[in-house]
């Protein structure tokens, strides 16, 4: 005789799987598989546990607004806004509508250590669902009996034959974890405030663009997570500490540069929420929408 799994088995396993990720400084992903109804139930309890540990301005839910106050929620076609920012939970409701271009956009805001969680029906019946995103696609004179779920079928395929992430099913076992041990670090003791080698150089090389030939840009590449953001705030504090006058910070919108603004704020010891602009002694870091192309002044940094 088979025993199932209670929600606070599930809710330690969960726990389980957000220490590892700590522990390695790496994104963790879970996939809750099963009714609606019941994978809320475990979020639900699974934030009541984890409320004194995970700030809820770390906290994201994408979909349909869910009952839980302590979240902050945002449709899947508002996802591109996380970009720039650190979160370090997100929680994916598929049953809302599962978009590739979401999936993607809101993954890349996950923070090392974080936990991405993705809700959907249970496997067996995931390309029979009739996603909310078809509506979307749909274009006269297809209706959804043309849609055949290949993307879903797809997602499926990955999830069921994916060994780094962690796959919980209704009414099924929760799989064995390993229990995280802490190892040497992959990150660095640094007076530079960077974490890695690989951000050392990069702000190195940002420091070099004010120091070096006048319009001459410097062109930063790398995979999301790796801390472009935090290397670009790290450089544009060192170089108001140094008395460069403006520096202009140029994105999208300001939530592109949370984690930028955030770095600052932290080195230099000022308060930075809500603001488009810092103060530093004499000396001045200035958001601008790309839009504003006027207020780009010598130094600009693009995010």
């Amino acid at each position: 005789m088979t025993i199932l799994p209670d929600n606070a088995a599930i809710v330690s396993a969960i726990q389980l799987l957000k220490s590892a990720a700590e522990v390695s400084r790496q994104r963790r992903l879970l996939v809750l598989a099963g009714d609606k109804e019941w994978s809320s139930a475990v979020i639900a309890e699974y934030l009541a546990e984890a409320a004194e540990t995970i700030v809820s301005s770390k906290l994201v839910w994408i979909g349909e607004q869910p009952n839980l106050p302590q979240l902050q929620s945002m449709p899947s076609s508002k996802a591109r806004q996380l970009l720039g920012q650190e979160v370090e939970l997100l929680i994916y409701d598929g049953w809302s509508g599962i978009d590739a271009d979401a999936l993607a956009a809101s993954s890349g805001a996950i923070a090392g250590g974080g936990l991405f969680i993705l809700l959907l029906p249970t496997l067996s019946s995931l390309t029979a669902f009739l996603d909310p995103q078809y509506q979307r696609l749909l274009v006269y004179p297809y209706t959804l009996e043309h849609i055949n779920a290949r993307f879903l079928a797809r997602l499926q395929h990955y999830i069921a034959t994916d060994k780094a992430l962690l796959l919980i099913e209704q009414g099924q076992a929760v799989p064995q974890q390993k229990i995280p041990v802490k190892t040497a670090s992959p990150l660095i003791a640094s007076p530079d405030h960077c974490l890695t080698a690989d951000q050392s150089q990069a702000v190195a090389a940002i420091m070099s663009v004010q120091r070096g030939h006048s319009r001459r840009p410097l062109v930063i590449s790398s995979d999301r997570g790796r801390g472009k953001s935090s290397a670009l705030g790290i450089a544009a504090a060192e170089l108001l500490e140094q008395g460069i006058q403006t520096i202009t910070v140029t994105a999208p919108s300001r939530q592109s540069v949370v984690a930028l603004f955030d770095q600052v704020s932290r080195l230099l010891g000022v308060d930075s929420a809500n603001k488009n602009s810092i103060n530093y002694h004499q000396s001045q870091l200035i958001f601008a929408a790309l839009m504003n192309s006027s207020a780009i002044s010598p130094i600009p940094i693009y995010c």
